[in-house]
């Protein structure tokens, strides 16, 4: 393992012979390209006082530590090529990555420390070790993760969409905080095990979807996941939520779409989805006339403003559709009307 230093201002990661030293400021050398075993270094000393551009300019782009305290603002472009790190990562405010692909691929326990960098492209986690979240990170593109621990530690995290992909003797791990995991793409949230498993662990963190387009999907692919909490923002998107999940809150707010895949089951603890006079709330099922089942086992559901079909609010609890609420078609165990407090005993 050895110290690589960037100097010289713009030019291609690969360019050894102009741009990588064994000291800060130092002269640039052929032999000084980082490897995956090379930690890396970005400092004020790395010539972008005026900006700048790393190009990654081929498959084979890595290191193991990264640090980026120029204080200066330059780029890393990459034409959708990955930039590997096989340890930890210290980005800084005034980086951007652009069209690269900040891909982490260790074996052990790594730390990330975003720092207000700007990432526009995707991220993705692709080795079995962990990886601790610092501080927020946000992302233009799609999160990817396919082995590996991802750990938010309480903070939050917003990318167009999140894949998380569990092939055969694979095994992703999302320790989701307490933050707020925020997507809104047409496949915002999407797990796919083909051979592995994809183990969530939710603690107290809250999924928001906020869609971006005319759809937006939230779908385990059959599998059956449990979450904290998950809040559908309804703007005009078609939102479709798939598979067997179970919530602690489910919570719709605005007016929009809202369906449910007919032949599953969405447990929750709470259900919160309240539309306006100007602008119902519609939930129904993904296709034909199967109903989509909704179950709560114990308490009181409160809801209105909502125009429903081809449901079946079940579990045990009591399902106040709203006097505001619309009965379309083929429901069960909704009523529509508000809750009726009883009265109090008369007393002299």
């Amino acid at each position: 393992m050895a110290n690589r230093y960037w100097v010289g201002g713009s030019g291609d990661w690969s360019d050894d012979d102009n741009h990588w030293a064994t000291e800060s400021g130092g002269s640039p050398g052929d032999g000084n390209l980082p490897t995956g075993s090379d930690d890396v270094f970005i400092d004020t000393n790395s010539g972008f006082s005026s900006g700048g551009t790393i190009t990654i300019d081929s498959e084979e782009c890595a290191c193991h530590d990264f640090t980026s305290s120029s204080g200066h603002t330059y780029t890393i472009y990459g034409e959708g090529l990955w930039l590997g790190f096989f340890g930890s990562v210290v980005f800084e405010s005034g980086l951007t990555f652009d069209d690269v692909i900040p891909s982490f691929i260790s074996e052990d326990s790594e730390t990330i420390i975003i720092g207000g960098a700007t990432i526009n492209a995707d991220f993705g986690i692709y080795a079995s070790g962990t990886l601790t979240l610092q501080d927020d990170l946000t992302v233009t593109g799609g999160f990817y993760q396919e082995n590996g621990t991802f750990d938010a530690n309480d903070h939050n995290v917003t990318a167009d969409d999140f894949s998380f992909y569990a092939e055969e003797d694979r095994s992703p791990t999302v320790v989701m905080g307490s933050g707020t995991w925020q997507g809104g793409a047409a496949d915002a949230w999407y797990i796919k095990e083909s051979g592995g498993s994809v183990t969530i662990t939710p603690e107290t963190s809250t999924i928001k979807l906020v869609g971006t387009g005319e759809e937006c999907r939230f779908d385990n692919d059959w599998a059956s996941k449990t979450y904290n909490n998950i809040w559908v923002v309804a703007s005009g998107t078609n939102y479709h939520i798939e598979g067997s999940n179970t919530f602690n809150e489910f919570k719709i707010t605005g007016s929009g779409s809202v369906k449910f895949l007919g032949e599953g089951t969405t447990t929750v603890t709470t259900f919160v989805a309240e539309g306006t006079d100007e602008g119902l709330i519609t939930l129904d099922n993904t296709g034909g006339v199967d109903q989509f089942i909704l179950s709560c086992a114990s308490g009181i559901i409160e809801c209105d403003y909502l125009d429903i079909s081809n449901s079946n609010a079940t579990g045990g609890a009591r399902w106040f559709a709203g006097a505001n609420s619309i009965d379309t078609e083929n429901n069960d165990g909704w009523m529509f009307t508000d809750r009726k407090y009883p009265l109090p005993p008369f007393r002299s």
